[in-house]
This record gives C-alpha cells, structure tokens and sequence, in this order.
C-alpha cells in the first residue's frame, strides 16, 4: 500500500489529488485532478477533461490548460531512471525541462549553469550534503544523437526517412572523493536519482507542483534523513514550492510529521486515502 508525501499546500484555495495505481509490477498509471470553486480539470494517463458547473460561462473563460496554470503552472511528475539521467543531452527549447523518466538532465544543469548559477550552486551544496563524496559537479560537451524525419522530393515524388542527426549537447561529471572526473554513468543510482530530484525541484521559479513517485527508490536509508531536510529547506526557501511523493520506506515516513503523511488503501477499483 503506498503513501503519499505532502510537504507543503498550494496557497490559492483550490483542492488538488493525485492517485497512483499499480498494474502489476512494471506498470503504474496515474490520475490527477485539481477543482477550484466552479472549474476543474482532470488529467487522466495523458488526457484530460474539463468541466465547469456554473451557468454563467462568459466568453473567453480559461480553458482546462488555463486552469492549470492558474492553480499550479508548472507540473512536473517523475519516475527517475538512472540510466536515462545518466545520458548525454541536447534541447533546443529557450528553457529545457527534464523529463519524467529524467532525461535531459545535462541539458537543464547547463542551462541553469549560465542562467541561474545560484541555483546550479544550491543543487551542488544539496547533492554533497546528501552523498558527502561528491565534492563537485561539472558539465562538459558531448555529441547528442537524435533520431529525424527527412523528407526529399525527387521528381514531384516524396520520401520520408528516418535519420540520426548529430548535436553538440552536455553530459554530467562529478568529482568525487578519490574518483575525479567520474562520468555519470559511472555514479551510483542513488547519486543520480538524487540529483534528478534536486534539478527538477530547482529547476522552475513560481508555483510549482512535483509529483514523485517511489522518493526513497535507490537511495541508502540514512541518506534519506538528509534527503527531507534539503527538501524542507527548498520548502522554506521556495514557498510557491509543493512536493507530493509515493513511498514505501518506513525510513521516509520516520522523517515526517504525522499531518504530512497520507496511508493510501488500494481497493479492487481505485486508492482510496485513509487519513
């Protein structure tokens, strides 16, 4: 039965749920709504519906989307892979943004890098107080393969064929007691994992929603302790912040306060919360 982590509640008076459903051993799916006085939206495996009960809808009412950004902008939900953290990579985006499963990570640590290097500080100072050995992280250049469409019209017939297209992106380096120079493949999973989470929290200002799943996955039971205190810190820093997590790590929820843990009880046709 998982648990559901809240840390902190949006500040606008709206009412936001996130349920979890495990599909076997390999498959998780996820439903996630927010309702806000007469509008809701709900985001369900990757679609959405949106309602609003008052009769009096004038034009240009916000859409679902619109909603969104009202309650919470910026909505990330992540199931970090180590393997995916690890890799080289590339955005042509003006803001790169990590994805679920954690790739981009490189590209969003450079690009905070230049742009926010305060931020890209904090992260660092985070990492090492929960894995000590890292003493620094560094990003360097490193060809990016990307699949591409390619279209060619000879004589008024066109082709379509898939290519590798090469970019100049970044991969991760981190310093660590008596490894300099260590690629990120070459890092533990819980190093990565942990500094997937630290990015993806720091990687926004303004309201911001992070929704994790399995917080404590490969991460040593007493780093976990230093794991919430970070977290608690990025709350108090950042106060548009909010953090919601699944776990099933009694070391996790022996770091809580009784009013920040949910018991979540599957039954045959959803998750119910138990208080």
């Amino acid at each position: 039965t998982p648990l559901i982590f809240i840390t902190a509640i949006n500040t606008e008076p709206a009412h936001v749920e996130l349920s979890l459903f495990e599909h076997g051993p390999h498959m998780t799916t996820w439903e996630f709504k927010v309702a806000h006085g007469d509008r809701s939206i709900q985001f369900d495996e990757g679609g959405y519906e949106y309602s609003r009960e008052s009769s009096h809808e004038q034009e240009g009412t916000p859409t679902a989307f619109r909603l969104l950004d009202d309650l919470t902008p910026i909505v990330d939900l992540l199931r970090l892979d180590a393997t995916r953290l690890a890799q080289p990579s590339y955005s042509a985006a003006l803001v790169p943004r990590i994805a679920p499963d954690g790739e981009g990570l490189a590209a969003v640590l450079a690009d905070m890098l230049i742009t926010r290097p305060d931020d890209f500080g904090r992260i660092e100072r985070s990492l090492r107080a929960i894995v000590p050995s890292v003493q620094r992280i560094r990003l360097e250049r490193a060809p990016v393969s990307r699949p591409e469409l390619q279209q060619v019209t000879v004589n008024g017939q066109t082709t379509t064929s898939r290519i590798e297209r090469e970019y100049v992106g970044h991969r991760v380096i981190f310093d660590m007691d008596g490894a300099p120079q260590l690629p990120a493949h070459g890092a533990s999973e819980g190093t990565l994992i942990t500094l997937g989470i630290l990015t993806a929290i720091m990687s926004h200002r303004g309201p911001h929603l992070v929704l994790l799943d399995d917080l404590e996955r490969a991460i040593h039971p007493r780093a976990i302790a230093d794991l919430v205190t970070e977290m608690r810190g990025l709350l108090e820093l950042f106060p548009d912040l909010q953090i919601i997590a699944t776990s099933h790590s009694p070391y996790l929820i022996d770091q809580l306060a009784p009013e920040e843990v949910r018991l979540m009880i599957a039954d045959e046709r959803r998750v119910m919360c138990a208080g």
